[in-house]
C-alpha cells in the first residue's frame, strides 16, 4: 500500500506519441472520447477522487509531446504518487517503449512507484487496414495477454485496456484503478488485477 503525503495525488501520464494519452484525459475530464487525433494540448487536469470515505485532490497531468525525451520528461516526475504508462496495442514499438524507455525514466526518477499500465486503441485491433499495414511490416497487434505478460514483468499494479467504447465508463475505471493502488481495501493484496474492457 502506498502512504500518501497529504489529501493531494500526484498521477503522471507516460508513453510514446499518439498512443492515446492525451484523448484518454480529455476523456477523463470531459466524459467524452475525441474522435480525431488530439495533438498533445492537455497538461494538467485537477478534480476530486474519493476513497474510503475520504477526499483527495487528484491532478492527472499529461506529458507534452516536447516533453518526452527522457531528458525533458524528468521535470514533471517528482512529488508523483502514481504512474500510468499507455501504449496502443496496434503500435509495437509504443509497447516494446514501455520497458525499454518509460520504466527506466520511472525507475530512476522516483524510484518505487505505483505504476498502472493502459493499452490503448483496441478498437483498432479489428480494423482491416490497420491490421494489413502492420502484417506488411511483418508485425501484428499486441494481445491482451501479451499486455498482461508485460505489467507483471515491469511490476505494474494494474492492467487495464481501453477504447473509445469505454467513454461512459473511463473515469470510473481510472478511479477505481488509481483508488485500489494506493488504497486497497483490508484484506486485498496489492497483486496485479486485469481488466479488459
Amino acid at each position: 500500500m502506498v502512504v500518501l503525503r497529504s489529501d493531494f495525488i500526484k498521477c503522471v501520464v507516460l508513453g510514446d506519441d499518439s498512443v492515446g494519452k492525451t484523448s484518454l484525459l480529455v476523456n477523463y475530464a470531459t466524459n467524452r472520447f475525441p474522435t480525431t487525433h488530439v495533438p498533445s494540448v492537455f497538461d494538467n487536469y485537477a478534480g476530486t477522487l474519493e476513497m474510503s470515505g475520504k477526499k483527495y485532490h487528484l491532478q492527472l497531468l499529461d506529458t507534452l509531446e516536447e516533453d518526452k525525451e527522457q531528458d525533458n520528461s524528468t521535470h514533471i516526475l517528482p512529488g508523483t504518487d502514481i504512474v500510468v504508462v499507455c501504449y496502443s496495442v496496434v503500435q509495437p514499438t509504443s509497447f516494446r517503449n514501455v520497458e525499454c524507455k518509460w520504466i527506466p525514466v520511472i525507475k530512476s526518477n522516483l524510484g518505487e512507484v505505483p505504476i498502472i499500465l493502459v493499452g490503448t486503441q483496441t478498437d483498432l485491433r479489428l480494423d482491416c487496414s490497420v491490421q494489413t499495414n502492420l502484417h506488411q511490416n511483418g508485425l501484428k497487434c499486441i494481445s491482451s495477454a501479451e499486455g498482461f505478460q508485460m505489467a507483471r514483468k515491469i511490476g505494474a499494479s494494474r492492467f487495464f485496456e481501453s477504447s473509445p467504447e469505454l467513454e461512459k465508463r473511463m473515469k470510473r475505471v481510472l478511479n477505481k484503478a488509481i483508488g485500489t493502488v494506493l488504497h486497497p481495501r483490508d484484506g486485498l493484496s496489492d497483486a496485479l488485477s486485469c481488466s479488459i474492457l
